[in-house]
């Protein structure tokens, strides 16, 4: 675990007798996010730059600067807190504080991160690969690979079920192309097929060593995901590789990370399915609990399982949807 998952049950037993219940249950949900946060980003929270810091905010789907102040007010305290275990805190308390809701906004978080179809995500992909490609005299086939990592979590893919996607699940022709997982077979949109196919059948792409193109191959391997390196991805990988598909283009107006990918993949289709049964449940108030019903409708329109266990969670997921229907649909403005 990292730092913030090890000290958590720590710092909410020294808070225990300063604050309310419901608070500590509050601050336990937030520092939760944090701390599968900064799994994520594979580091600690001491050590997080102003842009991890920002993304971390991103991931709490801030969507009031209210709540925007709680959060920020919550791990400066645990900062706090830090600092009087001896931990050396100092700078990236400083980062943290100069941190303001302009910086993680909504329509900053969706302009930036999120896609409201696939013809858009399609539309940026060829954008930023025309233009690294252009701009860092590469091979345009060099980038195939995130390319089909963005298809795969449009389209429903965990990273783990990308990873574990061999080359013989994926079948069809033309315009009709089939990946077979083990609970479910996914069919790709007909723009995607050509690509998953391109990289299917690859051998590898030109990279230009000393004013000559040379061809650079993949490692030979039964899973679909490899690359020069390696006959296999693994999660981490592949977000280390998206990681150097956006660092390509630091200005570009779209940042593809998988995680968020994914999420604007099942929102669609989720908007699709209300759009086509005009079953959506009205919006809710936020800070509002469950509803009866609720868990079954956004479990069957999500695809995704929702137990007593994960309240919170499905409150994000709820909330960040109606924000995600309004940012691209136009759902619930006035």
């Amino acid at each position: 675990m990292g730092l913030i998952l090890d000290t958590m049950e720590s710092y909410l037993a020294d808070c225990a007798g300063r604050y309310a219940e419901q608070s500590l249950k509050r601050f336990r949900s937030d520092l939760n996010v944090a701390g599968s946060f900064e799994e994520t980003e594979g580091g600690s929270l001491l050590s997080m730059s102003a842009d991890s810091l920002k993304r971390l905010f991103i991931s709490y789907h801030c969507f009031s600067i209210q709540s925007f102040r709680d959060k920020k007010s919550l791990l400066l305290q645990y900062l706090q807190w830090l600092k009087n275990q001896g931990y050396a805190v100092q700078k990236v308390r400083e980062l943290l504080s100069a941190i303001t809701y302009g910086d993680i906004s909504p329509d900053n978080e969706f302009g930036r991160y999120y896609f409201g179809s696939f013809s858009q995500l399609i539309l940026f992909l060829r954008a930023h690969i025309d233009r690294a490609a252009e701009e860092k005299g590469k091979d345009k086939a060099e980038f195939l690979t995130a390319a089909v990592l963005s298809i795969l979590a449009w389209h429903g893919l965990t990273a783990v079920e990308a990873c574990a996607l061999q080359k013989s699940d994926v079948s069809g022709k033309n315009e009709t192309m089939l990946l077979k997982l083990p609970s479910r077979t996914v069919e790709l949109e007909p723009e995607a097929a050509g690509w998953v196919k391109e990289f299917l059948l690859a051998k590898g792409f030109e990279r230009l060593k000393g004013g000559t193109w040379e061809m650079v191959t993949y490692r030979e391997g039964s899973a679909l995901l490899r690359t020069t390196k390696a006959d296999s991805m693994t999660p981490k990988s592949i977000s280390n590789m998206l990681t150097r598909f956006n660092a390509c283009l630091p200005d570009a107006e779209k940042i593809f990370l998988y995680a968020r990918i994914y999420t604007s993949g099942k929102f669609f289709r989720a908007y699709r399915k209300e759009e086509s049964s005009k079953t959506a449940l009205l919006p809710r108030k936020a800070g509002s609990p469950v509803r009866s019903g609720e868990r079954e409708y956004y479990t069957a329109l999500f695809e995704t399982y929702y137990g007593p266990e994960d309240h919170y969670k499905l409150l994000r997921e709820i909330r960040l949807y109606q924000e995600f229907k309004q940012y691209f649909y136009s759902v619930g403005r006035g």
